[in-house]
């Protein structure tokens, strides 16, 4: 049955609220014509009224209803209250079969014709509101009812427990307006009716679902993620929700989700990623050193007058938090990690010494940057090819060989997991180095990131342009004007700033969560835990620092850089062999040898001669190679002494592949002093050290047996004293 837009008025609805109701279609309704001005006219589905419209209909046009329907009107006004869905709602609850459980269901039906009976004494207040101060408020009577609406039953607030808050009047309003229609049912939860929609449940289509919960990932907004899904909707005819649902769903994604997400690996991991705690007491002074690089937050002019962002690459005690080491330079390296690790042995001593017997070893943290995964770092395998023979000299002992400052100085790689400053105690250094530079560098500053630079900074740089391009650098007045004249600082001069900022830092008071919330000094702590002093010789420690690698000795000795030839006197005994040879890239003109007899050689660059203009040096050199390769054929021995000081193949092995000792230096400490252990290791100077075996006599050389030198030699038999 429809009813038309002027039987709707009458009932008392508005003509808004029915264009509305048409319009979204929540009434069922029908164009049958237009009107004379050619506006549509509509007509409604009777059964997708409200209820209480439809009972209203029916009661003013009962015998109109019962002439075209006889059981219409009846049974509209029967079914109020709708006994079946009263039943329906009430099954959701158990009912009682034993004296000891409770009756949900009971008591659910007793709280609803509690209220029931509440809502009708609100009903026959008159009135309701009063005007009061220019507003309209509820009178005392109403409140008193909200206070009284309260539920006390505990087997009701045991099944829904915001029934124990105090309604508001507006809420006893909305109970006196369903319970016409709806009964008890306005009290108790129930399933929407068969036929009309729930308004509480958006409209959405299952396949846009899908494609929705693929797709959001790529969207950072709702906004976003709402028009891509609108232009497909369109295209598929999916029912889709409207963009506060989008936006609700995105409010309420989970923080680690969302960060995950949008923003990134690297902010996550920063941000919310669960990490291991530390506790640094059990460590010893020096024992872990972090290392990182960082690019400072200032701009600082080179002597040629540009401007650049220096790198600090430091090295921190996890245990005392001094900053042990330090190199500022213009570029990240592997050289400027060597050079912050040097300056560290220089100013307070090594590293304690591994002692893997004790199972004790030094550690050095980094991160995953590829300066600290370098050869210079890790190492690198040097492969000699075929093992030489041993009898009668030192030759190459093994195929392979690890090469690498870690390796040398018997020290652990411990790196950090990447992106995670969490994982690295020294991230937290450069964030007060960065603090340090925003409280002392007005012009130099430049901000923590590229998006946001200080307004002096800006006016800094813009003056310094105009200057640099008078700048000649040719003339030292026109070099001195802009270092005078520009408002940023030299870049010496930053270091000395840095370098005072630093010392601060050591003397300073630091409190540690990894000790315990102790109170330190790292100075004092470095004094009062670093009791023994280690060193390493300079030289050693400059070869450590070089990059590793082989060549075979050739006719002028080793060819290098594209062409290059190094030559030394020593490195004639083993021409034809592969030898290990360190370098330093910022130096070509000479390289170190490692020969196979543990000698270490510098060798300098033989510089070419023209055929016209000939380099008499390099004559000089080639000519006292000749000269020394005639005299070592002429004096060269047959036999060599290690065979006479009773030295067998396996002595000379052990004594190559374990050249690194470690050496105390006896002496008596005076009150207050340390005691100081010196490393050696195979780039020190050979040392003459006694045979593994049995310690060799001279009367027991001169009484030893004569070897026969055309047969392969064996083990020279001593006699003992008392043999007869």
């Amino acid at each position: 049955m429809r009813l038309k837009v002027s039987d709707l008025k009458e009932l008392g609805v508005s003509p808004q609220t029915i264009w509305r109701r048409i319009s979204s279609r929540e009434w069922k309704s029908f164009e049958v014509g237009k009107s004379r001005n050619g506006k549509p006219i509509w007509e409604v589905e009777m059964e997708s009224l409200p209820h209480d419209l439809q009972v209203r209909w029916a009661t003013l046009n009962a015998p109109d209803v019962e002439a075209a329907t006889p059981d219409a009107a009846s049974s509209l006004i029967t079914e109020i209250p709708n006994e079946k869905r009263l039943t329906d709602a009430l099954t959701r609850y158990p009912i009682s079969t034993k004296a000891s459980e409770p009756d949900v269901r009971g008591a659910m039906l007793a709280e609803a014709q509690r209220l029931f009976e509440i809502v009708g004494r609100y009903e026959a207040i008159n009135p309701k509101r009063v005007k009061k101060g220019g507003k309209h408020e509820f009178v005392p009577d109403v409140r008193r009812l909200c206070d009284e609406a309260v539920c006390t039953n505990q087997v009701v607030l045991a099944v829904e427990p915001k029934r124990a808050k105090k309604p508001s009047p507006l809420t006893l309003d909305g109970w006196a307006r369903k319970i016409k229609t709806d009964g008890l049912l306005a009290f108790i939860r129930c399933a929407p009716t068969v036929g009309n929609s729930d308004g509480r449940k958006a409209s959405f289509s299952a396949l846009a679902v899908e494609w929705a919960n693929q797709s959001w990932r790529n969207y950072p907004s709702p906004r976003h993620l709402y028009k891509a899904l609108v232009k497909k909707a369109k295209k598929e005819s999916w029912q889709i929700p409207s963009e506060s649902f989008f936006y609700r769903k995105y409010t309420n994604l989970p923080a680690i989700v969302a960060t995950k997400i949008f923003q990134g690996e690297k902010i996550y991991t920063s941000k919310y990623a669960p990490f291991v705690p530390r506790d640094y007491r059990d460590l010893e002074a020096l024992q872990i050193l972090c290392g990182d690089h960082s690019v400072r937050d200032v701009s600082v002019m080179l002597p040629n007058g540009e401007l650049t962002r220096p790198w600090l690459t430091m090295w921190q005690d996890l245990r005392t938090g001094l900053i042990w080491g330090w190199h500022l330079d213009v570029t990240p390296s592997s050289n400027t990690i060597g050079l912050a690790y040097a300056n560290g042995v220089q100013n307070f001593g090594a590293q304690p010494f591994s002692r893997p017997d004790d199972n004790y070893y030094s550690y050095l943290q980094h991160d995953l940057g590829k300066d600290y995964r370098s050869f210079t770092a890790e190492g690198k395998t040097l492969n000699f090819g075929k093992a030489m023979t041993i009898e009668g000299g030192l030759k190459a002992l093994c195929q392979q060989i690890k090469i690498g400052f870690l390796d040398e100085m018997n020290l652990k790689g411990l790196p950090a997991r990447g992106y995670n400053a969490r994982d690295k105690f020294i991230e937290r250094t450069h964030r007060d180095i960065s603090d340090f530079e925003e409280n002392s560098f007005e012009n130099e500053y430049c901000g923590r990131n590229a998006k946001n630079k200080p307004e002096k900074w800006v006016r800094a740089w813009h003056r310094h342009q105009k200057l640099f391009k008078k700048f000649d650098p040719k003339e030292p007045v026109s070099r001195e004007i802009l270092q005078r004249e520009s408002p940023f600082m030299m870049f010496d001069d930053y270091r000395e700033n840095l370098g005072a900022f630093i010392n601060e830092y050591n003397h300073g008071t630091h409190k540690r969560s990894v000790l315990g919330g102790a109170t330190i000094i790292p100075i004092d702590e470095y004094q009062r835990l670093y009791t023994t002093k280690y060193e390493i010789s300079e030289d050693a420690l400059a070869i450590f620092l070089m990059r590793p690698d082989t060549r075979t000795i050739g006719k002028l000795g080793v060819q290098m850089f594209g062409g290059k030839w190094f030559q030394h006197e020593a490195m004639s005994e083993f021409k034809g062999e592969t030898v290990e040879v360190r370098y330093s890239d910022g130096d070509y003109s000479r390289i170190w040898a490692v020969l196979p007899n543990g000698k270490i050689v510098e060798s300098a660059c033989i510089n070419p001669g023209s055929i016209i203009n000939p380099n008499k040096q390099t004559f000089e050199r080639v000519k006292k190679m000749e000269a020394h390769e005639r005299k070592m054929g002429k004096e060269w021995l047959f036999v060599q002494q290690s065979n006479w000081r009773g030295e067998t193949a396996e002595d000379r092995v052990a004594q190559i592949i374990n050249p690194e000792e470690v050496e105390e230096i006896p002496m008596k400490i005076a009150v207050g002093d340390r005691p100081t252990v010196h490393q050696f290791t195979r780039f020190h100077n050979s040392k003459l050290t006694a045979a593994t075996g049995k310690q060799v006599s001279t009367e027991q050389v001169e009484s030893a047996e004569i070897i026969d030198i055309f047969r392969k030699p064996e083990r020279a038999r001593i006699k003992d004293e008392w043999e007869d």
